[in-house]
């Protein structure tokens, strides 16, 4: 299950609560700012990904669903 983004906000600032205060080399304020841009380019990222996949409408040899059959004949053993 994926995490949303204020749930893995909550669990860093849990591991490393003075982010919350005192940022890490950065002011809190700015901490949450890179945190906020670096979730949000990979979300885009991944939406735009799916996407172009459903479009496709086939994998690539060695894409995801290759992968999942290779993990679960594996698994399946």
């Amino acid at each position: 299950m994926a995490l949303q983004k204020e749930e893995l906000w909550k669990q860093y600032t849990a591991k490393n609560p003075h982010w919350i205060t005192s940022g890490a080399n950065l002011t809190p304020d700015g901490l949450k700012k890179l945190f906020d841009q670096a979730f949000d380019r990979g979300h885009s990222l991944g939406v735009a990904n799916g996407k172009a996949m459903a479009e496709s409408g086939k994998q690539k040899p060695g894409g995801p669903c290759d992968t999942m059959s290779f993990l679960n004949s594996i698994l399946r053993k």
